[in-house]
């Protein structure tokens, strides 16, 4: 199993813009995202907007992930539309964690 593994991108209350801005890749359109948070839990969510929603995670607006700071994007896939994103999100939202791992890792090759 060869491969370049990225690390996550780690959200910082103290300059998150800063960081978001230098490592969130730009996107046009829609996205299901995954985070991981500082407990080790996945957050799943979707966006059009992805440094905006980046932001507001790492500024603490999000409640999930507020109390779980500081998070990492774990995984974002594009879309088509808003509601293929939600239909994507649910389907992530039934995976196990196990199963998670594994598809994000087949993805990454």
């Amino acid at each position: 199993m060869s491969g370049h593994k990225s690390p996550p991108i780690m959200l910082s209350l103290s300059k998150p813009d800063l960081m978001i801005k230098a490592e969130a890749p730009q996107q046009k359109g829609w996205l299901v995202y995954l985070l991981r948070c500082a407990d080790d839990t996945l957050y799943c969510g979707i966006t059009n907007r992805l440094q905006i929603r980046l932001r507001a995670h790492a500024r603490g607006q999000v409640k999930y992930t507020r109390g779980r700071l500081p998070v990492g994007l774990f995984f974002c896939e594009p879309v088509a539309d808003r509601s293929a994103a939600l239909k994507r999100e649910a389907r992530w939202k039934r995976l196990s964690r196990a199963q998670k791992f594994a598809l994000k890792e087949r993805s990454c090759r």
